[in-house]
């Protein structure tokens, strides 16, 4: 194993890694040689998980730190200084002490690339330490997801995952029946992904991005366009109806386009799954170049 100067069997401290999207005890695990300092230099972690215990692509995945001070996940660079987290007990009920480390597949990969520790290993500091909007191109384009009168906050939770997951920009709902203050957003998408509260139809359209087009999304063939034939508009706004209601007529009929998700049975889908998957099938179409929609230019600006 290379760099195993830095792992230890007999010390009761660990770096653990997971991906996003897993929870940490199902991250893997191995023991650190610095178990006796109460900080270890991000040089040496990106230098374990470039290594065979980990073996992560550093150029195709960011690595992040979880930090105590911030209360949340930072880039993990060469200079980093990373704490050792306070022990807590394991499933064996040994106190063990530990440094947690995410790692997030690269948006955008980058040019600006530095050497690390560690064999044949290398690492963007610049991309990781840049927010995402920065280092996407202005052609991407974006895109917002909301519910309108969404009936359950988790719903509106898994929603907001989902967002951060597939590159949304803004996550909305409209209409006030419950304050999805509890959604179930267990990666505090929050944090990266703002969200929008609009009391009625009417706010919502005022305050509406500039030059987006509005896809209302609904299940079975009640008119539109069947997903999978639906060109994705660079500028979109996805609104997903009720889980009880759907969207109403007028709604509909508001929309710049509409598109349906067809299945084998009759049922609904729930609607953070509806969602994901128009989601998905944005990011698929998207990234393979083959789905831009054509599109009139903003008033004034030439072709």
């Amino acid at each position: 194993m290379a760099n195993d100067a830095h792992l230890i069997d007999d010390k009761p401290a660990v770096l653990r890694v997971s991906y996003l999207g897993e929870t940490p005890r199902n991250g893997r695990v191995v023991p650190l040689a610095q178990c006796d300092a109460p900080t270890v230099p991000g040089a040496v972690l990106l230098a374990v998980l470039s290594d065979g215990a980990f073996n992560v692509d550093l150029a195709g995945y960011v690595p992040f730190f979880f930090s105590p001070d911030m209360d949340g996940w930072a880039p993990l660079l060469p200079g980093s200084v990373v704490p050792v987290l306070p022990p807590q007990p394991s499933l064996s009920g040994v106190a063990v002490r530990r440094v947690e480390v995410r790692v997030e597949r690269r948006q955008n990969p980058s040019q600006h690339l530095v050497a690390v520790p560690g064999e044949g290993s290398s690492y963007d500091a610049v991309a990781a330490a840049t927010p995402r909007a920065a280092v996407s191109s202005v052609t991407d384009g974006y895109f917002g997801i909301g519910i309108y009168c969404p009936k359950h906050p988790h719903n509106v939770g898994t929603l907001w995952r989902s967002a951060h997951q597939m590159g949304a920009s803004f996550l909305y709902t409209v209409g006030t029946r419950n304050p999805w203050a509890s959604s179930a957003d267990t990666i505090k998408a929050w944090r990266s992904v703002p969200a929008w509260r609009y009391s009625a139809w009417g706010d919502f359209l005022a305050a509406a991005p500039f030059q987006a087009k509005l896809v209302a999304v609904e299940f079975g063939p009640v008119g539109g366009v069947a997903l999978a034939e639906f060109e994705h508009p660079e500028r979109a706004i996805y609104l997903l109806g009720a889980e009880d209601h759907g969207l109403p007529d007028h709604i509909v009929r508001a929309c710049h386009c509409c598109v349906h998700i067809e299945s084998e049975r009759e049922e609904s889908f729930n609607v953070a799954v509806a969602g994901s998957i128009v989601m998905y099938d944005r990011l698929i179409k998207r990234s393979r170049g083959h789905s831009r929609a054509k599109e009139d230019p903003p008033p004034g600006v030439a072709a």
